[in-house]
Order: structure tokens, then C-alpha cells, then sequence
């Protein structure tokens, strides 16, 4: 019997993650391939494709080479940045997920006394401290690193700086990165920063690593905290509600009922790439398939009672 039928469906990510990692989990693998095409375009003529329709001239000098350069690493730093608030606010969409209190943080509406809304840095720090969960304080100073130097090399925004709890952490854990960021130098990283410099490469990478594990180690803590069942129903509703027309959705996935219809919604959660039934090595938390099939194995009237979303 297949695994799909009679085995484990494993529950990877939120789609708050999946959406992450859309944007802003390939970001290093994409810089390292811009970089080695600037520094081969600079040694060998170009190729231009088909569809170059604006007028385009081979840079001639260092420093034209350098703001491409400058260019590709500004990008980088904006996606993943970027790709940290659409981790927050879909957060807020998934259905019962994370405490209520926490909406106006994850939206992006919440203030400071002072009125200004809050960073997307200090955001994410606010809901890891609510749940106190494994981001290790290196990484989140990281973070921290990475939001104040895309401000400044980015737009030229020099009002924030990099808080004395992060710098002392980050000088403490020269290390920690030595170590577990591959060799990463933390203290010429600062030095930089400071010197309001570019990043170099391998800063990008540990900036951007670092990001990308905190947001994985958060989202494991989320999914740990609810029962397979529950969140199961969660990422089905969110689903559901992604969906142009959410009524029309829910006609053709429980349309059927029982088996078909939990196949039917286990292949939407594969589409979203939140669930896996064949190849996974890792811890995520877990159900087997009958089970899943007696949560989501529903008709059309109790997924509508269930989902909250009126049929047609």
C-alpha cells in the first residue's frame, strides 16, 4: 500500500512559512548566481536576451561595476526583509494559530506609545517573545542587524540604529558565527556597518541565513503548539479562504465526502506546500491518514458549518 494511503501525512510549515520561502528562502542562491554573472560579464562579452528592448551599454568602470554589485545586494536584503512581513501578516490569516493579542502586530497596525507603528524587526521580536520559543538571541540580533543595515544602505535612512542589546550580543558571539555560520566575522561585519559600507558577500549569507532560520525554528514552535487535528482544520480553512471564490472552492472539495473529499483537501494542502506524504525526514508533527481523513472527510453542508463559509 502506498504511504499516501495508509501511512504518515506530515505537517511541514504554516503557509506563513511557505510564503516565506517564496520570496526569501532561495535569496541566497539567487545572489551567489547574480554575482558570479556580474563577475563573468566583467572578463566576457555579453549576451543579450532576445526581449532587450531598453537601450543597455557594458559598464566600462570599477565603480559601475561596483554599483551593480551594490545593486544586487540591496535587492537581496529588500526580499528578504520583505519576505519577513509576509511571514508575519499571513500569520495573521491562519485560523486560531496565534494569540488574538497578537493581530495588530502581525498586520503591521501596531503603534509605539510614541505613535509611529512598529518596525518589521521589532514585530517579529514582540511575537518571539510571546511564545518564547528557540530563536536564539544571536540570530534575532542578526535580524535586527540586517532590517537597520537595509535601511541605511537601501534608503538612506539613518534615524534607527542598531540597539546596544544587539550589538553586545552580536560582539559576544563572534564564536557562535565562527562556528555555526561558517566562519562568519561578526566583529568585520559591525566594523562595516558602522563605516556605512556595503555588506560583503559572506555578510549577506549569515544576515540572510540567520533570518531564514529563525523564521523556521518560530514556525516549528507554532505548529508544536497545536494538536495535529486542529491545525489540520486551520490550514484547510486558510486554504479555503486564499481562494478567489472560497464558496465555489469548498463545493468541489467536499463534494464527495469522506475519503474523496479528504483527498481532495489533501491535495490542496500539498499545493500549498504545508504538507507531505512521501519523502520527509525531519520532526514536524504528524498524522496518519485515517485520522486525517475523519477530520477533513466531511460533505459540503458540515464543511460549510465547519469552515464558516456560506455555500452558494
Amino acid at each position: 500500500m502506498s504511504n499516501q494511503s495508509s501511512g504518515i501525512i506530515y505537517l511541514v510549515a504554516t503557509p506563513a512559512r511557505a510564503s516565506f520561502r517564496r520570496t526569501g528562502g532561495d535569496v541566497s542562491r539567487h545572489l551567489h548566481t547574480l554575482w558570479v554573472a556580474i563577475e563573468t560579464l566583467v572578463h566576457n562579452a555579453e549576451v543579450r536576451p532576445a526581449d532587450l528592448h531598453l537601450g543597455w551599454t557594458k559598464p566600462q568602470l570599477a565603480i559601475e561595476w561596483s554599483d551593480t554589485r551594490d545593486f544586487a545586494a540591496k535587492a537581496a536584503m529588500t526580499s528578504v526583509v520583505d519576505a519577513l512581513d509576509q511571514y508575519l501578516k499571513v500569520l495573521a490569516r491562519i485560523p486560531r494559530l496565534t494569540n488574538p493579542n497578537l493581530e495588530d502586530t502581525l498586520k503591521g497596525t501596531a503603534r509605539t506609545p510614541s505613535g509611529a507603528r512598529l518596525t518589521i524587526f521589532a514585530r517579529f521580536a514582540v511575537v518571539v517573545a510571546q511564545y518564547g520559543c528557540a530563536v536564539a538571541p544571536e540570530q534575532l540580533a542578526v535580524i535586527e542587524l540586517l532590517a537597520t543595515w537595509r535601511n541605511r544602505f537601501v534608503h538612506g535612512d539613518y534615524r534607527h540604529s542598531l540597539s546596544k542589546h544587539a550589538r553586545r550580543t552580536l560582539e559576544g558571539a563572534t564564536g557562535y558565527f565562527g562556528t555555526a555560520q561558517g566562519g562568519a566575522n561578526i566583529g568585520a561585519m559591525l566594523q562595516r556597518f558602522d563605516g556605512r559600507k556595503a555588506p560583503s558577500l559572506k555578510d549577506l549569507v549569515t544576515l540572510i541565513t540567520s533570518c531564514q532560520l529563525a523564521v523556521g525554528v518560530l514556525d516549528e514552535h507554532l505548529i508544536h503548539l497545536q494538536s495535529p487535528q486542529d491545525f489540520v482544520l486551520a490550514l484547510v480553512e486558510f486554504a479555503l479562504r486564499q481562494a478567489p471564490d472560497p464558496p465555489a472552492l469548498l463545493e468541489r472539495v467536499f463534494a464527495k465526502g469522506g475519503r474523496q473529499s479528504a483527498g481532495a483537501a489533501l491535495a490542496l494542502l500539498h499545493s500549498f506546500g504545508v504538507a507531505k506524504t512521501q519523502g520527509y525526514t525531519g520532526s514536524a508533527p504528524s498524522i496518519k491518514r485515517g485520522s486525517f481523513d475523519a477530520v477533513v472527510g466531511m460533505g459540503r453542508n458540515a464543511a460549510s458549518t465547519t469552515f464558516g463559509i456560506e455555500r452558494p
